[in-house]
């Protein structure tokens, strides 16, 4: 049986506890501005190793249900999302998401297929990327994000400045602010949301893990849906994203 928990966190911000692929056909059709999401990698190897703090641990064990053991049953996994992505956005929002650099042109040239514009690629580059424990491959220093959206243009297109508007985040890897092994910093997130999305608007997260996307939108006057499997994380997400609301309020 799939468990499916609603939490009103305010008014307008919902998270859910449960699978997304579930839970994402209950959502209305045109409900939602921008969709920004980081699903698991599939990272399977058994030797496959990531850090919590300073402490090496089996990515494996560490993220479970959600590395499918092959790729045809993660390829269902994210296209299924893409798909009800289109739905959900309304017309000229854009969907990014963040994936192994091995597959994003793959899941790129899908989300093509299906009608999205490919908008564009945006790395993130790490000038301290985790060391390779076994010396037998290179030491991964970036991250790849597809921009995709459901019309001509992206609107809104907030740009920045000249500076910012690069498609490569310089950004170091630093302290994380949860016990998640794939936390990406807040301020990544809040370059998107700064971007592709006015205040008032609704974000989405069908993977919202730590729930970093949510906090952007709580610091930054976005309504937030966010979807999380695992129960200790979703707890992580609940409590650090009203924490963002609480600072946002006393802020005001």
């Amino acid at each position: 049986m799939n468990i499916m928990t609603q939490l009103s966190v305010t008014e307008q911000k919902s998270l859910y506890l449960g699978n997304c692929l579930d839970i994402l056909p209950t959502l209305a059709t045109g409900s939602v501005d921008c969709i920004i999401t980081d699903p698991p990698y599939h990272i399977t190897s058994p030797s496959s190793i990531t850090f919590v703090g300073s402490v090496p641990t089996s990515v494996k064990k560490r993220w479970g249900h959600w590395e499918k053991d092959t790729f045809e049953e993660y390829e269902e996994m994210v296209c299924g999302v893409i798909d009800e992505s289109k739905r959900l956005l309304k017309e000229n929002k854009c969907l990014l998401m963040w994936l192994r650099a091995e597959y994003g042109g793959y899941f790129a040239r899908y989300a093509e297929t299906q009608g999205w514009k490919l908008l564009s690629t945006l790395i993130w580059n790490k000038p301290n990327p985790v060391p390779h424990i076994r010396k037998t491959n290179y030491r991964s220093a970036f991250e790849y994000c597809m921009v995709v959206c459901n019309g001509d243009k992206s609107v809104p297109f907030n740009f920045l400045s000249q500076k910012r508007m690069t498609n490569v985040f310089n950004h170091p890897i630093g302290q994380k602010e949860t016990d998640h092994p794939t936390e990406k910093p807040v301020s990544l997130f809040n370059w998107h949301v700064e971007v592709h999305t006015d205040p008032g608007d609704t974000v989405l997260d069908p993977f919202m893990g730590s729930g970093t996307t949510g906090a952007s939108c709580a610091k930054t006057g976005r309504n937030f849906i966010g979807i999380e499997l695992n129960p200790d994380y979703y707890k992580i997400a609940e409590k650090r994203i009203a924490e963002a609301q609480s600072q946002m309020r006393m802020s005001l």
